[in-house]
């Protein structure tokens, strides 16, 4: 009985597991238009912890994508070593009153 219930737990967690892993979309974009050398960008999809480096195209705009959960987030730029939001880019004030892009990731 005790494999059996063993058995389904597990089943439970693959199929949770796999249903999460759908739940994601690739390809969402990030772009920096505007001045900088150095460009990185960092968000609540992952509580702040990365800082992902964006490329410098031959166009000058700075850009990376990230595959990332369905749902609503809060994201910044940090230019030369500045925490910074996008201008021409959707923004959100937060209770403390930081302004931050926002993206929204839908299947």
């Amino acid at each position: 009985k005790e494999e059996a219930e063993q058995k389904a737990k597990e089943e439970a967690e693959q199929k949770a597991k796999e249903e999460a892993e759908q739940k994601t979309k690739e390809g969402v974009s990030f772009e920096w238009k505007g001045p900088g050398e150095t460009v990185l960008v960092s968000g609540n999809f992952d509580n702040w912890k990365e800082q992902t480096p964006l490329e410098k195209g031959e166009d000058g705009i700075f850009r990376t994508t990230l595959t990332l959960p369905v749902g609503k987030f809060l994201y910044k730029f940090v230019v030369d070593g500045e925490w910074r939001h996008a201008e021409d880019l959707p923004t959100e004030t937060d209770a403390e009153g930081l302004v931050n892009n926002v993206v929204e990731v839908s299947e």
